[in-house]
């Protein structure tokens, strides 16, 4: 199966064609029968994933060679009718799994025309909108019946044709909406709304609004529950609760990570009871378990063999039928890089899989993945949300803020992440700077209480000012200037006045903000890019770091390099210094970054045997050594 997925495309072809094993012939009784996926590039390519060779193509295939190619027969795909046949019979299926005698059997059968239609044409349009087409199968429509299979089966106070017509819109949503771009979403509200209805997109935001309800977040928690929280809280939920494969795919910093976080927390042992309480005070009477969750942290250099033993352990926990066990691979894109190729081993996991199973990635993966489960594509932040977020941070401390302050905040960001030019694009990287950039620029204005402070420049330099001096800094003060009302000269003023080593120890002496009464972080970690070995050395002679910081630096030595112990112990110690609150410096250990990335979203906790420390961590790289 996917012969061509293999670099060892000589030796298949002395397989199938040849007959032969290792130049020793198979006998006649052996009937070989391959299958492969094309070797076709993508319609639109994924600028995201820039370093990945295979990016462009629609599955990471390679080329069959040219005697090979004789024995291939296209297999194609169903037409439109047959497809609509094999969607009417699944929906027989489903309608079979009832009592005949029951309600909910009787409304399935008035509501199959209606079912098939919405489905049909969601099928049809995904095919068109989508760049790549092959991620559209039956696979798609066996989810979607499977969500409305799982909410009919929920009893429901209210009557059950409207129970009906928002469980379907609820499947549609979660199998279809969520995986397309705003544009698209627009497109296909227009196409699956009736007329003198409600739309189908007002209807599905009134169902996300209702659940995200139920997870009680407080102020205090220092959360602000802006639209694509409430999208992921909501995605993800329906596909844990019923043991369906998905992909959440956002640019960093669009909650990933933290709306995993609220749902284990509302969803564990403790807390069950009451979202229980709050499922059922918001309208739906959903008699969920707790839940446990197992993590797999994905790198560029894990193995099939840690993911399947990593499965094999969620599957373990899964016989306790009191708890629901979730399977969290983090940075899952990075997997798919591996020359080991440890993702094929999902293809066969993912297909009937009895755990949730939760994949987390900056980008899309190849069409063959994708295919296998539900598709979440997190849109960016809309300007009206981060003028919203951007007023519940600062709303958190002591600081007086104007609306005209957080616009103008909010006007630089865009500005950045907008800029046609290279200016802020290092390498070609459109998604250098993200929201994490904005939610740390807001939170360092939101400490500064006198006016003049307001007036600094700091937080700007400190977030948006350390890439390559000549051009970013121009744009910078040009934006800063036309933002402010100032001149370029009056904006150069207050550069000259932060330099670069200055922004380096501002940003290790303000740890906490002191004026907050939650104590709103600040600090950020940092990454110093030099041309020179000694470079962190010259922070030593300026004092701003000291000998009683941690550091750490990678080997060159051949036994290192080819043994993961270094990376181990280099691991513990960091998680060492965690414990106790320890600066630490890691200089040329790249080798391991992909390892910290949990950490470096910086959603600390404290543990009750834990003291106050807060960790910081400063990377050195040799510029001459990245590629």
């Amino acid at each position: 199966d996917e012969v061509n997925t293999s670099p060892d495309i000589g030796w298949f072809k002395e397989l199938i064609c040849d007959r032969r094993l290792d130049g020793v012939k198979i006998r006649d009784q052996v009937k070989i029968i391959a299958a492969c996926n094309p070797y076709r590039q993508r319609k639109i390519q994924n600028t995201d994933n820039i370093n990945d060779p295979l990016n462009k193509w629609v599955y990471r295939v390679f080329p069959l060679c040219e005697t090979m190619k004789e024995y291939v027969w296209f297999f194609g795909q169903l037409s439109a009718l047959d497809e609509k046949q094999y969607i009417r019979a699944m929906i027989k299926q489903l309608k079979e799994k009832f009592d005949k005698k029951s309600n909910v059997f009787k409304e399935i059968e008035n509501s199959e025309l209606k079912i098939t239609k919405s489905i049909v044409k969601s099928q049809q349009f995904l095919r068109k909108h989508l760049a790549n087409e092959s991620i559209v199968s039956l696979r798609d429509v066996s989810r979607c019946l499977k969500f409305f299979h799982w909410l009919m089966q929920q009893p429901q106070a209210q009557e059950l044709s409207s129970w009906t017509n928002r469980a379907l819109n609820i499947a549609l949503g979660l199998c279809y909406y969520f995986r397309l771009k705003q544009s698209g979403r627009t497109e296909y509200d227009k196409i699956i709304s009736k007329r003198n209805t409600p739309q189908f997109s007002k209807l599905l935001n009134d169902e996300i609004d209702k659940l995200s309800k139920s997870f009680e977040i407080k102020p205090q928690s220092g959360i602000f529950l802006h639209h694509i929280l409430q999208e992921n809280l909501f995605v993800l939920f329906f596909c844990i609760v019923t043991a369906t494969p998905i992909i959440l795919v956002g640019k960093p910093g669009t909650s990933k990570t933290l709306s995993l976080q609220i749902i284990l927390d509302a969803l564990s042992y403790r807390d069950i009871e009451n979202f229980r309480k709050m499922l059922k005070k918001n309208g739906f009477n959903f008699n969920v378990k707790s839940l446990r969750c197992i993590s797999f942290q994905g790198t560029r250099d894990c193995k099939p063999s840690a993911v399947k033993e990593a499965w094999d352990q969620t599957e373990r926990y899964a016989k306790y039928k009191e708890t629901t066990t979730l399977l969290v691979f983090d940075e899952i894109g990075l997997a798919e890089q591996s020359p080991h190729n440890p993702l094929k081993i999902l293809h066969q996991l993912l297909e009937n899989p009895n755990i949730p199973f939760v994949g987390i990635s900056n980008w899309n993966l190849d069409a063959a993945k994708m295919n296998r489960m539900v598709i979440h594509f997190i849109p960016p932040m809309k300007d009206d949300d981060l003028i919203r977020t951007a007023g519940f941070i600062v709303s958190q401390s002591n600081g007086i803020f104007s609306d005209r302050d957080i616009e103008k905040i909010t006007t630089v960001y865009k500005e950045v992440t907008r800029c046609q030019t290279d200016a802020f694009r290092p390498n070609g990287n459109r998604q250098f700077f993200g929201t994490r950039d904005f939610y740390a620029l807001v939170k360092h204005q939101a400490t500064l209480s006198k006016l003049t402070q307001k007036r600094s420049f700091q937080g700007y330099l400190r977030n948006f000012g350390g890439l390559d001096q000549s051009k970013s800094k121009d744009k910078l003060c040009q934006i800063l200037s036309e933002t402010f009302c100032l001149t370029k000269k009056e904006v150069l003023e207050q550069f000259q006045t932060l330099p670069p080593v200055m922004c380096v120890q501002k940003n290790l002496t303000e740890k906490k903000c002191t004026q907050s009464p939650d104590d709103l972080t600040v600090t950020r970690h940092c990454m110093v890019i030099s041309e020179n070995h000694y470079s962190w050395q010259l922070l030593l002679e300026y004092n701003i770091l000291n000998y009683n910081h941690m550091f750490f630096f990678g080997s060159s030595f051949v036994y290192d390099t080819y043994s993961n112990i270094t990376n181990y112990n280099q691991l513990n110690k960091i998680i060492e210094c965690m414990h106790t609150g320890k600066t630490v410096i890691l200089s040329n250990l790249n080798s391991i970054h992909e390892s910290l990335y949990d950490m470096l979203n910086q959603r600390y906790q404290q543990k009750p045997s834990g003291t106050d420390s807060t960790l910081f961590i400063l990377f050195y790289i040799n510029l001459c050594k990245q590629t």
